[in-house]
């Protein structure tokens, strides 16, 4: 699919498929099986890495509303955010969607932090 279109298709069925993207299936198994450890903690540890002002952390069920004008209560899903890191003297530390992640201890989750970095790095 041209990526002009995936607008469009996100629109109409809400996603899209991406075949061919280069990141290894040993790696994609790594980044579910990490997922799994994450999502299975408990809340408490979860809410210690609640989403930040630059929207990087956990965010928890229902606690998002993407469509407001259709639905009273929130999303049935939770969700973990991370993206680009820049150094904090750079100009764009200081807007939204960028700065540092938010990164579980490696004492409870060992190695889930190389394989999320590692896997965001192979996706883009």
């Amino acid at each position: 699919m041209n990526p002009i279109r995936w607008p469009q298709a996100c629109l109409d069925s809400g996603f899209f498929y991406v075949i061919n993207h280069g990141v290894s299936q040993d790696l994609m198994e790594e980044v579910f099986v990490q997922s799994r450890r994450f999502f299975g903690l408990p809340l408490s540890e979860k809410m210690k890495l609640l989403r930040n002002e630059k929207h990087r952390g956990y965010t928890p069920l229902f606690d998002q509303v993407l469509d407001p004008a259709n639905q009273i209560n929130g999303d049935y899903k939770e969700g973990y955010y991370i993206g680009v890191e820049v150094p904090e003297d750079d100009p764009r530390a200081q807007k939204p969607h960028f700065g540092p992640n938010l990164w579980p201890s490696e004492d409870i989750l060992p190695r889930w932090r190389q394989a999320m970095e590692k896997f965001h790095c192979q996706a883009l």
